[in-house]
């Protein structure tokens, strides 16, 4: 006999934790074929749009994806509309859960830890106990062939029924558990764990989800008992995996930052000899041989931009970062030296601002930002090109910097995908350096601001960042301070 699919909403605001639910549905279909009805899903990354969802469409469950910061919050807005629709989070391994089990869901699960198989089982799970609470008709029998230990306690302690299940987690035969006084402690909050050694010898964690119910005309505990061995055991896996990880992490970034500093000092010989020969031999060279010269000086600076890069995004491993009142105008002045080069074979025009906000950032970071952005507005701007520099205020305490290049600018296609990773600003042809504008995005971010930029096919483009402004410090620096 068919059964009806069941309507499911999956809520996930990461659109890869959404394909990964999808997928182990697929898979949990295919794995049980005819012993599972078919799952009818949509989807949604937007809060909006589920809500729009569930106030048109009736659904079965639904899914919802969290992190650790969020999930309270979202699920409370979930649940104003979900009704009496229940509701299985999807979280971090890191958080236990129990707060959504206060909340009202049905369950929680580890979303690395999650399978076909586990998934089918916690939505036959849910689905069980919504029959359960929907008639009273088959309410022993689908408790009795529950997958879970389900055990009632009377409020003086003394098993009433358990089934099938929780005499296996707890090893015993259930005609032994009733009437007795029940082996585990009953928590004072809605979910426990104990760590509890069967009679061979091995340890076995069970959990257990307490709820006050009526049974036979009397107020008694239900208690769900759920051997989770294997799941603590994976946990411990993962973290052991993790600290190990962590710790090969360490000496390979020890290792890149020896082998890069050294690459850097052996670079800077290079390209110092050749500069060498440019300056004091190259009106003597015939035109070949100078320009081989030449360009194996460009190609060393370029090169020691990309080792200072991928330091860079080394560097950014780090949990913490120190933000702190910027200088801007000695920042950019920085830039402008490391650049010097650049700037000279391309006779770029640059244009400063009379004063600069005091903003709050990492300035080796910050300096990285403007390094990207303005050897960007040379490669990509006019002939000759010509770059303004400049900063705006904005109403909620941010400061917008920003360089406006004379280019041909960026069709609104394109404009979506610069800042994210193997994107290059120019035609195919024109070969970039350096590891680019996806690292200027997570470096603001770190800081607190965002990226961005504005650009019309013909006009140009501007390219820019915001910070936090500095309290307590004066609202711009004049751009002719002492440095």
């Amino acid at each position: 006999m068919m059964q009806n699919p069941i309507k499911i909403l999956l809520i996930a605001d990461d659109l890869t934790h959404i394909q990964q639910i999808r997928r182990l549905l697929a898979d949990s279909t295919r794995a049980t074929q005819a012993h599972a009805p078919a799952y009818e899903v949509l989807h949604s990354d937007r809060l909006a749009m589920a809500i729009a969802y569930l106030n048109t469409i009736h659904f079965d469950l639904i899914i919802l994806s969290v992190g650790l910061a969020d999930g309270a919050e979202r699920l409370a807005e979930i649940q104003a509309y979900s009704g009496d629709t229940p509701v299985i989070v999807v979280g971090e391994a890191a958080d236990d859960g129990r707060w959504a089990i206060r909340q009202g869901v049905q369950d929680f699960l580890a979303r690395p830890l999650l399978t076909p198989a586990m998934l089918n089982r916690t939505i036959g799970f849910v689905r069980e106990r919504q029959m359960l609470a929907a008639t009273a008709v088959p309410y022993r029998l689908l408790v009795e062939n529950n997958a879970d230990g389900i055990v009632v306690v009377s409020k003086q302690g003394i098993v009433l029924f358990a089934n099938a299940a929780a005499a296996h987690i707890l090893q015993q035969e259930p005609e032994t558990l009733i009437g007795e006084k029940f082996s585990l402690p009953l928590p004072r909050k809605d979910t426990a764990e104990f760590n509890v050694v069967r009679e061979d010898a091995q340890p076995t964690a069970i959990e257990m989800r307490l709820v006050e119910t009526d049974w036979q005309g009397e107020r008694v505990y239900l208690a769900s008992l759920r051997d989770i061995t294997s799941h603590q055991r994976a946990k411990i896996a993962m973290r052991e995996k993790a600290a190990e990880l962590e710790v090969r992490n360490i000496a390979l970034d020890e290792f890149a930052h020896t082998m890069a500093h050294q690459v850097q000092g052996l670079l800077s010989q290079m390209v110092g000899y050749a500069s060498y020969l440019e300056m004091q031999y190259g009106r003597a060279l015939d035109e070949e041989f100078a320009t081989v010269v030449s360009r194996i000086v460009q190609s060393g600076h370029k090169m020691n931009n990309v080792i200072s890069e991928l330091l860079l995004l080394a560097s950014m491993r780090g949990s913490d970062v120190t933000v702190e009142p910027l200088h801007m105008q000695r920042v950019v002045a920085e830039v402008l030296k490391r650049l010097r080069y650049q700037i000279e074979q391309s006779e770029v025009e640059i244009v400063l601002p009379e004063s600069w906000p005091v903003a709050l950032g990492h300035g080796s970071w910050i300096e990285e930002v403007w390094v990207n952005y303005l050897s960007n507005g040379i490669k990509y701007g006019g002939d000759p090109p010509r770059l303004e520099f400049g900063s705006t205020l904005t109403p909620d305490g941010m400061a917008r910097f920003w360089v406006r290049d004379n280019g041909i600018g960026i069709p609104d296609i394109d404009q979506k995908l610069l800042f994210k990773p193997h994107t290059r600003l120019g035609p195919k042809q024109i070969r970039g350096e350096g590891l680019g504008l996806s690292i200027v995005r997570r470096l603001v971010a770190r800081c607190g601001g965002e990226v961005g930029v504005e650009s019309q096919e013909g006009c140009g483009s501007l390219f820019w960042f915001s910070l936090p402004l500095a309290d307590g410090v004066d609202t711009a620096v004049d751009n002719h301070d002492s440095t």
